[in-house]
């Protein structure tokens, strides 16, 4: 019978946390409550979600989002990983981008970190000033982001190189097929497709080196059920992987393949075909257009 706010009577009863777990408050304008693994006393900070939360650790453009709150970027820091973040404050929470002068050291599964490492203190005249903390705040979120890494392309046994299509333009709606030839010493020679390799084509902007955008690339993953692998008809080694992909809106693009070998952790960006394939480095991808 204790009245809320309003003054009426509080109906809202808190769901019983699971054994050994908190009970976490996740709005800062109602008391709204969630089951957490921990709890996180006397730290001011929260954070509901992270967008997108898979994104290469050589991002150098494009920012994610944030959604929480408490943060205060005057006293707050930011860290993805052991990487800093540069923050701005967003209608939901945070908007961010790694600080990646180099590539970020982290791959896979990295936390999000923040910081209360200052305070508001009175000054004289008792307006308020901003004083380090003897001790730091810290919120952590596990896992927060996978970071994917970039891999250079230096094996003499491995090459892949993503062809020009046949169709490189069609209406929007309707499918490109994309082709990329590949040798990989016991797969591409006769051998099975091991089952940690994934293969992807995507598309992206003109210009765009697509390990180097957070978000921005269209990455459609190949299917063994559903898509061809052949023989590339030229070198019994190599082998060509096709699958199409699709716009639903005009659009005027590059598109490349890219291939894992252990799961989606390390991605080898294969080079347009009349540009020397992987081997030769990345310079580009391919033109397709949806009109």
């Amino acid at each position: 019978m204790l009245p809320d706010e309003s003054g009426a009577v509080d109906v809202e009863i808190s769901a019983v946390p699971a054994s050994g777990n908190s009970l976490v408050r996740v709005s800062a304008t109602h008391d709204v409550f969630v089951d957490s693994q921990a709890g996180f006393p006397n730290t001011p900070m929260f954070v509901q979600s992270i967008s997108p939360v898979r994104f290469p650790n050589t991002a150098t453009q494009g920012t994610f989002d944030v959604v929480g709150f408490g943060f205060d970027l005057a006293l707050d820091t930011f860290v993805l990983g052991t990487t800093p973040l540069s923050c701005v404050a967003s209608i939901t929470g945070l908007t961010c981008q790694l600080d990646l002068s180099t590539p970020s050291t982290d791959s896979g599964y990295t936390s999000f970190v923040g910081q209360r490492v200052s305070e508001y203190v009175q000054d004289a005249q008792g307006a308020p000033v901003v004083s380090p903390r003897v001790a730091p705040l810290t919120y952590t979120l596990l896992n927060a982001v996978f970071l994917e890494a970039m891999e250079q392309d230096m094996s003499a046994d491995f090459e892949c190189a993503t062809r020009a299509p046949a169709t490189a333009v069609v209406s929007a709606g309707m499918p490109i097929t994309l082709e990329v030839e590949v040798y990989a010493l016991g797969v591409t020679d006769g051998g099975m497709l091991p089952p940690d390799w994934v293969i992807q084509a995507g598309y992206y902007d003109v210009g765009v080196t697509p390990y180097d955008v957070i978000s921005g690339v269209t990455w459609q993953q190949w299917d063994v059920m559903s898509d061809s692998r052949t023989d590339d008809a030229i070198n019994t080694d190599n082998d060509v992987f096709a699958l199409d992909v699709t716009s639903a809106v005009t659009a005027t693009q590059e598109a490349a393949f890219r291939i894992s070998q252990d799961g989606g952790t390390t991605w080898i960006y294969c080079n347009a075909a009349s540009a020397g394939g992987s081997s030769a480095g990345w310079t580009s991808g391919v033109s397709v257009e949806w009109n």
